[in-house]
Parts: C-alpha cells; sequence; structure tokens
C-alpha cells in the first residue's frame, strides 16, 4: 500500500503540464545541447580575458594590492548578456530534459578518465598546501586547514569512485563529504576574498561556488534517491559556465600579467577539474525508464 502511494512520486502541478505540453529532448539531442554548451562554456571564457585586458582600471596588474578592477564599459556589459545568455540556455536545457535520466554508477571511459584526473588533481592540490605550509612560516587558519583536508577526502572519493571501489552503501556517506567541502570553502573564500582578488573576479568566483554547492547537493540526492530533477541539469550547466569564465581568465592572468597569488592560480586548477568532473556527469545520461520520472 506503501509503495502504491508512492509510485506517482509527487510532483508539482507545473512540472506535469510541462511534461504534458513539451515532448522533451532525447538523450541524443540533451548531450548534442550539452556540448554545444561546454563549447560555449570554454569561448566565453576566452572572451573574458579580453574583456579583462581591455577594461581593467588603472594601474591594472601593478599595484600593491595585487588586485584588479573593470571599468563598467561596453565590454562588460556585452559579457554580462552572453552570460545571462548561458544561463537562461540552461534553465531551458533543464526544463526540456525531463526524459532524461541518470545513474549514481554508470561509468564510461570518459567518465573514468575525469573522474580519476579530478581526484587526483585534488590530492595533488592539497598534498602541495601542506607542504607549502611545512616549508613556510605562513600557516592556514583553521577554516583554510578544513578546506585542504576536506579537498584531500573529496579528492580521494573521486579517484576511488572512478574505478568501482566505492559501494552503493558507502557512496552517500562520500557524497555528503563532498557537499561539506563546498561549504566550509564558500566561507572561507568569503571570509578571504576582500584581500586576495578583485571586486570583478569576486562576482563570478563566489557564484561559482554557490554553483557547484548546489550540484552536489543535487548528486547527492541521486547517490541517496536514485532519481533527479530539473535542478540537477541545469545547476550543473550554469556550474560549468562559472567555474570556466573565471578560472581560465585567472589562470592566463597568473601566467601572463605579474599579479596572481600562487594559491589563487593552484585553487583555479582544482576549480577547472571540478567544471570537468560536472560536465562528465552531465553527459552520461539515460533514457528514462517507461513510466519512470527523473524528478
Amino acid at each position: 500500500m506503501n509503495d502504491k502511494n508512492l509510485e506517482p512520486k509527487q510532483e508539482s502541478f507545473l512540472i506535469r503540464k510541462l511534461k504534458k505540453a513539451v515532448p522533451g529532448f532525447s538523450v541524443g539531442t540533451y548531450k548534442a545541447a550539452v556540448v554545444i554548451y561546454i563549447i560555449y562554456a570554454s569561448v566565453l571564457a576566452l572572451v573574458r580575458i579580453f574583456v579583462i585586458e581591455n577594461s581593467v582600471e588603472f594601474p591594472g596588474f601593478t599595484n600593491e594590492n595585487s588586485g584588479y578592477r573593470l571599468e563598467n564599459n561596453f565590454y562588460t556589459s556585452l559579457f554580462f548578456v552572453l552570460y545571462v545568455v548561458g544561463a537562461v540556455f540552461a534553465l531551458g536545457v533543464g526544463l526540456l530534459s525531463h526524459r532524461v535520466s541518470f545513474s549514481s554508477y554508470k561509468r564510461s571511459n570518459p567518465s573514468v578518465f575525469v573522474s580519476s584526473l579530478a581526484g587526483f588533481c585534488m590530492v595533488g592540490c592539497a598534498g602541495f598546501f601542506v607542504c607549502r605550509s611545512a616549508l613556510s612560516d605562513n600557516m592556514p587558519t583553521k577554516l583554510g586547514l578544513w578546506v585542504v583536508v576536506l579537498m584531500l577526502f573529496t579528492g580521494v572519493y573521486f579517484a576511488m569512485d572512478s574505478v568501482g571501489f566505492i559501494g552503493e552503501k558507502t557512496r552517500p556517506f562520500f557524497s555528503f563529504g563532498t557537499i561539506a567541502f563546498c561549504i566550509v570553502r564558500l566561507i572561507y573564500e568569503f571570509l578571504e576574498c576582500h584581500d586576495k582578488q578583485s571586486f570583478s573576479s569576486n562576482e563570478y568566483h563566489m557564484v561559482s561556488l554557490v554553483l557547484i554547492l548546489c550540484f552536489f547537493c543535487c548528486l547527492s540526492r541521486l547517490c541517496v534517491y536514485k532519481k533527479v530533477g530539473f535542478w540537477y541539469k541545469s545547476f550543473g550547466l550554469l556550474a560549468v559556465l562559472t567555474l570556466l569564465i573565471y578560472t581560465i581568465p585567472e589562470i592566463y592572468l597568473f601566467l601572463f600579467e605579474p599579479y596572481s597569488a600562487e594559491s589563487t592560480f593552484v585553487f583555479c586548477i582544482i576549480d577547472t577539474s571540478l567544471a570537468s568532473y560536472v560536465a562528465a556527469k552531465l553527459l552520461s545520461a539515460q533514457k528514462t525508464k517507461e513510466g519512470a520520472t527523473d524528478e
């Protein structure tokens, strides 16, 4: 009796109407849309490099605070419009992909490679912070230390899960660890952003951390309840977009402009690997079973 009552899975009236009115993407169309979106996000990240180089305020990248601010001009306004277009597209893909479902244990060769890469990248970066702290007097704060510990935990989880060492019963526990990492990282970056990055970068940086937290919350729901909803796809796409348009320009500036901090560069490497991890998860889609729902 209880199973019968739970069968329809309480969907909102709006979602039911939408599914009746709109056929929805097939798995192939959905994957094509995600690939196009990733290309768009990558191009937009390159566009932001151009926008920064042509909009940075005096004195540019040589001021004592090791930061930069952008003028409010045509380039910055146009870029924001392009970002909003990407956000609207992400929401549209989420709404139109109700025929697509996901599995917490489905693996493909690209997914295994990207998950392993993200995992080893995070483990390596955690080791870098530990070694740097041991070799210098610049010890991290207690909150910064928790960021490193949880980053190591998350990296080990990604690497082990990619090759099937994490079972179905323990995966929810590890997935909650990724949420803890995202929460602590968000708090840490929020407290540190006033003296570590410019206002122009902080806007996209903080938004990207919020979005990656929301995506991992949806991913944990998939691990626990074996189903996802509209927000899984939309938060994932938005996270990829915002992470890339923050990290790629920052990596470029670290390499070619004398301003960026070493720790910022390392965290950008981590965030780029997280964007790849999210993209791989979004592409590991399958057709929803007849009569089932992804809500």
